[in-house]
């Protein structure tokens, strides 16, 4: 089976389908953003240039993937601004996916963990076409702290409980990681990987109530702007004909 995931960040495909990559040998790995946002307080500690953070970014999915053979394509979007850019990583990731004819998509659930994942979810949604559209579990705030390697509520979907060699394997390519080795402590030790069939999401509506995890970190946009350009974006799609696969 060809499969295409689908990631907000470098890193991301790691955290939520490890597992998934290493059992086929036909995944292209599609980093949606260069991990690097534009202010630098959401740079690691030592870093003082946006493009060199980047590409050490890029050095790192490389090192990752190589581990289980995995192809990569990077479509360079900058870090936590995509939901403004709606209509060009729909085009960007249409494109992208018709060069590849997966058979499924693997993304992010839309949670309000990180407003990349959000714009991410919005965009393979409107992208994908006949194609399937699966999700894994990365992380959400809506119990009031952050939720590491869990769907935010029902369907639940798939848990696969990864083996010994499985988790070292996970544990090797996080590894490659190293400017994110703080980012990722909450995701280091979790023994599973979760995964279920993409619902019909409404994106005018907050994924859950209460403050979205990434309003409790203060990322921006805040979720009701994040909504709010969503919206208009969908409301000013073409209704048929746009963002075909097959």
């Amino acid at each position: 089976m060809r499969i295409a995931i689908v990631a907000a960040h470098p890193d991301d495909e790691t955290i939520g389908a490890s597992a998934l990559m290493a059992a086929n040998d036909d995944i292209l790995v599609v980093h949606v953003t260069d991990g690097a946002p534009r202010s630098s307080r959401w740079w690691p500690a030592g870093w003082t240039d946006r493009d060199a953070y980047a590409r050490e970014r890029d050095h790192e999915a490389r090192r990752a993937l190589t581990i289980v053979g995995a192809a990569r394509t990077a479509l360079g979007f900058e870090d936590q601004a995509t939901v403004f850019v709606l209509g060009e990583l729909v085009a960007a990731l249409s494109r992208e996916l018709a060069r590849w004819q997966p058979d499924a998509i693997v993304s992010h659930a839309y949670e309000g963990g990180h407003p990349d994942h959000d714009a991410v979810a919005c965009a393979v949604a409107h992208a994908a076409a006949s194609v399937p559209v699966f999700e894994m579990a990365l992380y959400h705030g809506a119990t009031g702290a952050l939720c590491a390697g869990e769907f935010l509520g029902p369907p639940l979907g798939l848990r696969h409980v990864l083996t010994a060699p499985q988790r070292e394997r996970k544990r090797a390519m996080l590894a490659q990681y190293r400017s994110q080795q703080a980012t990722l402590s909450p995701f280091l030790e979790l023994a599973h990987e979760c995964y279920r069939r993409a619902p019909a999401y409404d994106f005018s509506r907050p994924p859950h109530g209460g403050p979205l995890q990434y309003e409790r970190w203060d990322m921006a946009p805040t979720g009701a702007r994040w909504r709010a350009a969503a919206s208009r974006w969908i409301a000013s799609r073409p209704r048929a004909g746009a963002g075909s696969v097959r």
